[in-house]
């Protein structure tokens, strides 16, 4: 906790004051990372002067983009270490990708109407 604090520039008491263990702030940050995905592929879904051709290739573009940043390649493997033994950063992790293959099951089954649910589930 004294790290944390540290790092973002602020004193111990205050980072207790919100937030009681680590684990507090883990949950917050999961959430965080969770929310921040589903605004992105949201706006990108949203947009009605997009085909769903370059909806799909927007989303895909964010997430390999995205894979290159400091910060998911700093935080991404600490969450997949923790994810091993700490059931609320696996189900964190487990629900961004079950909304992430949501998001492109339905572009997948917009691309392609002839597919069936399961060919859409299959493929996302």
């Amino acid at each position: 906790m004294r790290r944390i604090a540290s790092t973002v520039g602020i004193a111990i008491g205050n980072l207790h004051y919100y937030y009681r263990n680590k684990d507090d702030i883990l949950h917050d940050f999961l959430d965080a990372t969770i929310k921040v995905c589903e605004t992105t592929f949201d706006h990108i879904l949203s947009n009605s002067s997009m085909s769903y051709s370059e909806k799909f290739s927007r989303i895909i573009s964010h997430i390999v983009l995205d894979l290159g940043t400091k910060k998911t390649t700093r935080s991404f493997p600490e969450l997949w270490a923790l994810a091993n033994h700490d059931d609320y950063a696996a189900e964190g992790m487990a629900q961004l990708y079950r909304r992430a293959r949501k998001y492109l099951r339905v572009l997948i089954q917009n691309l392609n109407p002839k597919l069936i649910e399961d060919q859409c589930r299959i493929a996302s």
